[in-house]
């Protein structure tokens, strides 16, 4: 990798979206199950394509923030539970926040990684968490870059 002949930036986007690409498609054949509910009932469309951009939007976050790990870490077993772990922490943190009305309560309750598809899931785009998981994307994205940057010094 440190004598790839790639820019930093070309290596970093092309594992991105390698993994992005294996996510969509394990989230695609899933909407199979929208044509079973729409064939015995009659749900709104809303909630199911905004779910669907939920996703897609929490995936590339948890994706690029995976990818920062794996890149500070040697050990690809080792960088898989310490994303789970950083997810797990993100989670765990928004529900606490869900609990108190302070200051904190509301930055961890914004800093949680679910809350924010939690308006997906109810039909509701609203650019706060749109702006949230992109950020958390691009983010983990530029850092990724600085970090293998750093170990080609």
């Amino acid at each position: 990798m440190l004598t790839s002949p790639l820019t930093i930036i070309q290596l970093v986007l092309g594992k991105f979206l390698a993994a992005f690409a294996l996510f969509l498609t394990m989230v695609i054949p899933t909407v199979s199950f929208s044509f079973f509910i729409f064939q015995y009932g009659n749900p709104d469309l809303g909630p199911i394509l905004t779910s669907y951009a939920g996703i897609i939007f929490y995936g590339s976050a948890i994706i690029s923030v995976g990818l920062l790990i794996s890149s500070l870490t040697e050990n690809q077993i080792i960088a898989g539970a310490l994303t789970f772990g950083a997810f797990l922490f993100l989670w765990i943190v928004g529900r606490l926040g869900e609990t108190t009305v302070t200051i904190w309560g509301k930055l961890a309750n914004y800093m949680s990684i679910t809350a924010h598809f939690e308006n997906f899931a109810m039909g509701i785009v609203d650019s706060r968490d749109v702006v949230f998981y992109l950020s958390l994307t691009f983010i983990g994205l530029f850092l990724t870059c600085q970090a293998i940057h750093s170990l080609r010094w």
